[in-house]
């Protein structure tokens, strides 16, 4: 009877040291977490800086192949006398007016 005590003992001793043992790696996962997660802010700003600068360097090397391209459109609208792009919305719908109105005559006499 004795021996089963002391075996008893035994286990309750080992399963209360396998316990603490298991606490204490758990809270060293998790400062070793925590530290990953501090530094992880570090990291991404960096990486952020990055992307932010070849994204400046492409916006900056396609405003200057675009800008002679919008240049020659608004050179040839020039020499077609439409006046400016910011005018050619507005001439297209006067001249786009008539039509419209003669497809809505058609429909509503075909109704």
């Amino acid at each position: 009877m004795t021996d089963v005590r002391k075996t008893l003992t035994d286990a309750g001793y080992i399963a209360i040291g396998l316990g603490v043992m298991g606490f204490q790696q758990a809270q060293t996962r998790r400062r070793e977490l925590q530290e990953r997660l501090e530094e992880a802010p570090g990291c991404v700003a960096g990486r952020v800086r990055d992307a932010r600068g070849r994204v400046e360097g492409l916006a900056g090397e396609l405003t200057q192949r675009v800008e002679p391209l919008r240049e020659q459109v608004e050179g040839r609208i020039a020499d077609l006398n439409l006046g400016t792009l910011a005018d050619l919305p507005e001439r297209v719908t006067k001249a786009v007016e008539p039509v419209r109105t003669r497809v809505q005559q058609l429909l509503s006499s075909a109704a």
